[in-house]
């Protein structure tokens, strides 16, 4: 698995895409059904550094004061996943960079001794 360079690459990606998610928007999502109706409700809160500092006026949007608790504990949901994600992220890249240095370069012989000794063997 990690005999090539695109593991590497793959793994910092990953990384990227965590650190994208500090930066995010946190955004929650309602879902509502009624007899007739099928409806899906968005709330931007804002950033996670925003609502986690009490920088947000939840004053503004009725929608967003009531549900002041759910945006900072979405927010602090989000920010503990992205740090252990870059956490386990950033082991598997040393544990995949080590093994990418110390591979071994030398080929696998046993094709070539099979031929050989079907070679030989016919020829006696």
């Amino acid at each position: 698995m990690f005999k090539s360079k695109y593991t590497l690459w793959f793994i910092t990606f990953l990384i990227g895409i965590a650190i994208y998610n500090i930066f995010a928007i946190v955004q929650i999502e309602f879902n509502t059904v009624s007899l007739y109706s099928f409806k899906k409700f968005t709330i931007e809160c804002g950033t996670i550094y925003d609502l986690l500092t009490n920088n947000v006026d939840f004053s503004q949007n009725k929608n967003l004061s009531m549900n002041r608790s759910i945006c900072v504990n979405q927010a602090m949901v989000t920010l503990t996943t992205s740090i252990l994600t870059i956490i386990f992220l950033m082991f598997m890249f040393y544990y995949a960079y080590k093994a990418f240095k110390n591979k071994d370069n030398f080929e696998d012989m046993s094709s070539l001794l099979t031929i050989l000794r079907r070679r030989n063997n016919k020829s006696l």
